[in-house]
């Protein structure tokens, strides 16, 4: 079991570009521009809260991710027919879902602490997009730094992470949603009457794969951006007002 943990810890260290990216020192180097409002608006310890809650989850996604690259690969080569049950593969797709739903979490967070210095959303409701979408009549809108956010609201990359999360939470796992598609590649090949060939069914198991698996990996730079635009806009909203 030491040398999985171990080989997690590779993979999370080669995510995050070493050791430095996304510690402690990091957060508070990061959030220092907006650290001249921490006493206006931490009357009850939400900067402080959202800041080191946001700082857990992202650890979180690491370890998520870094455990489904380790787990992909130890995959088994792919037999047809293939069959579903395999451990590592199982452990694979445990992650990926935990991926997809902690990078959804962690632009929520990012959401909810815009959200302690605007209050443009109720508490309830904080979603990183009903408060991008709120603060876009918001006097300093034209600030780069939330341009950026509201860019980012509307791109590909948001609109992914929405897709793959909300059937993990409300409909079914990727686990089966995988299988299901590879059911439906069966029944249903691209030519009627025609069984899809092993070495096609192959290629298309192993990109579904590396497809998912390397859509989360990507995210991290997008991570560091988001967190740089929000404290830009902050503090320039803030000095500007």
């Amino acid at each position: 079991m030491g040398d999985i943990f171990e080989q997690i810890e590779r993979e999370r260290k080669n995510l995050i570009k070493g050791k430095d990216r996304f510690t402690l020192e990091y957060f508070r180097d990061k959030f220092q521009p907006t650290s001249f409002l921490r006493d206006r608006f931490n009357a009850k310890g939400e900067y402080d809260y959202c800041l080191d809650d946001l700082r857990c989850i992202i650890d979180e996604y690491c370890f998520a991710v870094a455990s489904a690259g380790t787990f992909y690969n130890l995959l088994p080569s792919i037999k047809i027919p293939y069959e579903f049950g395999e451990a590592n593969e199982k452990l694979f797709f445990y992650f990926m879902d935990d991926s997809y739903s902690r990078l959804y979490g962690i632009w929520n967070r990012m959401g909810n602490f815009l959200n302690i210095f605007f209050r443009v959303v109720k508490d309830n409701k904080i979603y990183f997009e009903k408060v991008i979408d709120s603060l876009n009549h918001n006097p300093h809108n034209q600030l780069q730094g939330f341009i950026w956010l509201n860019n980012f609201r509307s791109n590909s990359d948001y609109k992914k992470i929405l897709k793959y999360r909300h059937p993990i939470i409300h409909k079914a796992i990727s686990y089966s949603a995988y299988f299901k598609k590879f059911i439906e590649e069966i029944a249903r090949p691209k030519n009627p009457g025609k069984l899809v060939e092993e070495s096609e069914l192959k290629i298309i198991i192993e990109e579904e794969r590396e497809k998912s698996l390397m859509f989360v990996s990507n995210s991290f730079d997008q991570i560091d951006a988001g967190i740089d635009n929000l404290v830009s806009f902050i503090q320039k909203s803030f000095v500007r007002s």
